[in-house]
């Protein structure tokens, strides 16, 4: 769990520091760290869920990245339990 929590968080900074540096700091809006903070939770709850039913790191991320893959690339509107 400790590795899982330490790449994920890894990543997200990685993440957030580049997008800051390519849109600057204004980029960032009250909105928009809101929703930040609310998908870093929910993938937090969500992959340490993942890795507890499947006790592999590597299955865990290719579940949580493919999720993610169809989220994107639908837009939520192929997705049955997205409404």
């Amino acid at each position: 769990m400790i590795r899982y929590a330490g790449l994920h968080g890894i990543f997200i900074f990685l993440l957030v520091g580049l997008t800051a540096w390519i849109n600057g700091l204004n980029f960032f809006t009250s909105t928009l760290m809101a929703h930040l903070i609310m998908l870093f939770l929910f993938y937090r709850m969500v992959g340490i869920a993942v890795l507890s039913a499947v006790r592999s790191l590597d299955v865990a991320l290719a579940i949580v990245a493919a999720y993610t893959f169809m989220e994107v690339a639908t837009w939520r509107f192929c997705l049955p339990f997205c409404g």
